[in-house]
């Protein structure tokens, strides 16, 4: 007891020291650095990362600007090379959805009865970098169903919290060995008009895609995520028009 009584005097003395206050100090100050360079860093890399987004959308409206015009020109030595470097966009995953939707617009607009071999030619092209079989792009209105349905279906995952961002990656995986699209992964929590879903979502466009949807849901579940899995389906309102055929979204819940 005594000897308990000594240790705490030692250290009380020690901490009214000019040393031990000096000690104290230095270290207090140091955590209180230590952490405030550390928020700081982290509000950097955050602020770096929204930065890039920014620039990246300026560049993708840049290219969607430059490259419509010779996209849309008749002439095969404008619009032939434009294809092949919306062709190498899509093989690095920058492609902006404003030029696949331009492809698509090409791939549908000829007619039997009006289109040339170098509109055809275009169409053939077009069809190649969105991954539709030129065999089945057909020069009449009947067939537009079946070229549509031969896109890929594409999904798009919306996270709530950086966190998710490994569970979502594994989804990504899976989702490619499955043969879908898997563009991207994006942080959608710290938007303030964007609603998260109690549960984690499966989203589609169109009522024919329905069952492709509960297909999406079943590989989700089968990865066990540690989600809570909304096993319907959201349908999204509006007839679909504004959005790419075969086009999914997830969207992570909040835990």
């Amino acid at each position: 007891m005594d000897d308990n009584k000594t240790f705490k005097g030692k250290a009380w003395n020690f901490i009214n020291s000019s040393f031990g206050l000096w000690f104290l100090s230095t270290c207090v100050v140091g955590l209180i650095t230590f952490f405030y360079t550390k928020r700081q860093e982290n509000q950097r890399a955050e602020n770096e990362k929204k930065q890039i987004g920014v620039e990246q959308a300026r560049q993708n409206a840049s290219l969607v600007v430059v490259l419509l015009p010779y996209l849309a020109s008749d002439d095969e030595k404008q619009w032939r090379p434009t294809i092949e470097v919306i062709k190498y966009l899509k093989l690095n995953g920058e492609l902006p959805g404003e030029l696949e939707s331009a492809l698509m617009g090409i791939i549908q607009t000829p007619d039997s009865t009006n289109a040339s071999p170098g509109e055809q030619a275009k169409v053939n092209a077009a069809a190649a970098v969105i991954d539709i079989p030129t065999d089945t792009v057909q020069n009449n209105n009947s067939n537009k169903i079946k070229l549509i349905s031969s896109l890929p279906a594409r999904v798009y995952i919306q996270i709530s919290a950086d966190h998710q961002n490994h569970l979502a990656k594994s989804l990504q995986t899976e989702l490619r060995k499955k043969h879908f699209l898997a563009p991207g992964i994006e942080n959608v929590g710290k938007k303030s008009n964007i609603h998260i879903p109690g549960k984690t979502e499966v989203r589609y466009y169109r009522d024919e895609e329905k069952d492709e949807a509960v297909r999406i849901i079943s590989i989700l579940k089968g990865l066990n995520l540690g989600l809570q899995i909304n096993e319907d389906p959201q349908r999204i309102p509006g007839t679909g028009r504004g959005t790419r055929p075969r086009h999914y979204e997830i969207w992570f819940s909040k835990s």
